[in-house]
């Protein structure tokens, strides 16, 4: 059995390898580990980095496009909100002026909606009770993404929503 010989520099300065140091050399030649002879793992590490790189953007696509649909949310809420402020303002003028309780027209409140809808260009809907005693807001809207866009999911549906009470003043008898 040979011992092994200790690395010598050459006349250049370079080391030079013992013979049984030629072993890892060969077994990656042949395709396997230097350490375990079982089999090539090389790339296992680049499959990871794709793996983790791949999870991050998702995670970042629901960070940021996440938040924008939050802000996308509460600016539904908003615009629902002030449909219905301006269907509750839609009081019958010339009865009120005149001296005459408060009387809410259900029909010019769901228009007037409607039309604060239009104005702000987003759709959504008005709907009524039977009683006519409230109206229920609904808007519905888009929010595109940033960063999701890039696996496919362009935009994300919002809608907002919110309902007013339709009443009138004391002297109306209609005060629930």
């Amino acid at each position: 059995m040979d011992t092994p010989q200790p690395h010598r520099l050459s006349p250049v300065g370079a080391l030079r390898q013992a013979p049984e140091s030629r072993a890892p050399q060969e077994a990656a030649a042949r395709g396997e580990s230097p350490r375990t002879g079982l089999g090539s793992d090389a790339g296992s590490v680049t499959l990871f980095v794709i793996v983790a790189a791949v999870a991050l953007l998702v995670l970042l696509g629901l960070i940021v496009d996440g938040g924008g649909k939050i802000r996308a949310l509460q600016r539904a809420d908003r615009l629902a909100e002030e449909a219905a402020r301006a269907a509750g303002q839609a009081i019958n003028a010339p009865a009120a002026i005149s001296g005459q309780p408060l009387l809410v027209d259900a029909e010019a409140a769901a228009t007037a909606a409607r039309a604060y809808l239009v104005e702000r260009h987003v759709s959504g809907s008005v709907e009524a009770d039977p009683a006519g005693r409230a109206l229920r807001v609904r808007v519905q809207t888009e929010q595109p993404t940033v960063v999701l866009a890039l696996i496919g999911i362009r935009s994300m549906p919002v809608t907002g929503q919110a309902s007013v009470s339709l009443l009138t003043s004391p002297n109306g008898g209609d005060t629930p």
